[in-house]
């Protein structure tokens, strides 16, 4: 969009496409498949030469508009929309993640989260540190020559423990993660309002969104 427009708009305008047929609210593509005029055009698809959409398994035009309006609603250049948190969590460290690097997670995390980092991730030869997310000094003491990624709930679920996003932020660009380094954070916008992690450069965030997609997907005005 060509004009800065208030969240509460980006909620559920943003990323909205329009059809021929004028709809007013997001339309909903329920299909496993797409159809192509002839051979060469599915080839072309396939190949990703042009734009368009195959299987509703690897893109489709309701879930591109979703990516769409939550980069609009964080400030950031993309998203990708997986089917679960944990896989979006995992697809992320095992992106910038391989063996032989170290990680510092915040102690503060859902339970499910912890349990993968530490019974999964380790099993990579990754190694892990865990920290107090509100205890900047102990996020800089546990910086190794092998941290690549600092990772964060916040705020925190349960405790609600709300870290310093812009002093992490800094941290990263430091240099001290080295050229790789990043940072990802997890939130929840019901709880976090207007925090747009992503705002501050280096930050890869994840988000809970099962309550606002089946929004997105039931509004009926």
């Amino acid at each position: 969009m060509s004009k800065k427009l208030h969240p509460q708009t980006l909620a559920i305008r943003g990323g909205k496409e329009q059809t021929e047929y004028r709809e007013h609210n997001q339309a909903l593509f329920l299909t496993s498949s797409f159809m192509w005029d002839n051979a060469q055009h599915a080839a072309d698809l396939f190949s990703k030469k042009i734009k368009g959409f195959t299987y509703t398994r690897t893109a489709n035009p309701t879930i591109a508009a979703f990516e769409k309006r939550i980069a609009a609603l964080e400030g950031a250049e993309r998203a990708v929309a997986t089917s679960t948190g944990m896989s979006a969590i995992q697809a992320a460290f095992f992106t910038f993640l391989q063996a032989g690097d170290h990680v510092i997670s915040s102690r503060s995390l859902f339970g499910t989260t912890v349990g993968f980092i530490n019974n999964i991730v380790t099993k990579f030869g990754i190694e892990v540190s865990h920290v107090s997310p509100t205890d900047m000094d102990k996020w800089k003491a546990s910086v190794k020559a092998n941290t690549k990624l600092l990772f964060l709930e916040t705020p925190s679920n349960p405790l609600g423990e709300v870290a310093d996003l812009e002093a992490l932020a800094e941290l990263g660009r430091s240099g001290r993660l080295g050229s790789l380094g990043r940072i990802g954070a997890q939130h929840r916008r019901a709880f976090g309002g207007g925090q747009q992690p992503a705002v501050a450069r280096r930050l890869a965030t994840f988000e809970t969104r099962r309550r606002y997609f089946r929004f997105l997907c039931d509004q009926s005005y």
